[in-house]
């Protein structure tokens, strides 16, 4: 697998090691308030049960909140203002749809894209055996 972790890390200004209010969304808001931190972005939405997203974003730490998506359409929440997307998964035509403001990315609204990411070996219609089978017990 690729570390996203890491690869953000090198790839930004500055980052902000949040693990230790991993169950603290309260401590985790008041943090992120006072480093003044202006734009907040969700990698996961609704993923791990949205516990992430709908514990903090609703708490509103930075005034303006991003989701970045594993989940194809519109939050319905309140708390996002903007979502990342591309014209084939929301047509803009269909833009009155969404409680957020749409971020047209040009290929793919998926950053995390295994097409894109020349670490990530290409599949292969191959399966080879596994080595050693689970056993019952």
């Amino acid at each position: 697998g690729v570390d996203w972790r890491e690869r953000v890390k090198r790839n930004c200004d500055v980052f902000h090691d949040v693990q230790n209010y991993r169950q603290d969304h309260i401590g985790l808001a008041r943090y992120i308030h006072d480093q003044k931190i202006h734009i907040l972005m969700e990698w996961d939405g609704y993923a791990r049960q949205g516990e992430r997203a709908q514990g903090l974003f609703t708490l509103r730490p930075a005034p303006v909140q991003i989701w970045h998506q594993e989940y194809l359409g519109t939050s319905g929440a309140q708390y996002v203002d903007y979502l990342f997307t591309d014209k084939i998964t929301s047509p803009p035509r269909l833009q009155h749809l969404y409680v957020e403001k749409l971020i047209y990315l040009p290929n793919h609204f998926f950053s995390k894209g295994h097409a894109v990411q020349k670490e990530v070996r290409v599949p292969t219609m191959e399966y080879p055996p596994k080595k050693n089978p689970y056993k019952p017990g």
